[in-house]
């Protein structure tokens, strides 16, 4: 399964901020984990609608012990987002590309 370009610019604004990508043990797809206090469903739910296509299925619900709740948003692992996964994340850390600033559209702004 492909990424439109409007889902991969979605994607790469949500990777920018609280978003992250997973892979698996043997690094041939990733996943995209998103989550947020339960104060911004309405954002979560919007994101799902944006998204669904590569999600399995809805935001999942989460109570942490000592602090807020929140929901979690997965996709589906997808070789698609590995590419994302290699561009964003050295080593396994996340990191800020230094061409950040090519991929930035309306979309992603």
């Amino acid at each position: 399964m492909q990424l439109t370009e409007y889902h991969r610019e979605v994607f790469i604004g949500l990777l920018l901020g609280d978003g992250s990508l997973k892979t698996n043990k043997s690094k041939t797809v990733a996943y995209f984990k998103y989550n947020q206090s339960v104060i911004r469903t309405g954002y979560v739910f919007h994101l799902f609608d944006t998204l669904s296509h590569y999600c399995t299925h809805l935001p999942n619900y989460h109570v942490r012990k000592y602090d807020t709740d929140y929901l979690q948003l997965y996709s589906r692992s997808l070789p698609a987002l590995l590419e994302l996964y290699e561009f964003f994340y050295k080593d396994g850390v996340k990191i800020l590309p230094q061409c950040f600033e090519d991929l930035l559209t309306p979309v992603i702004s």
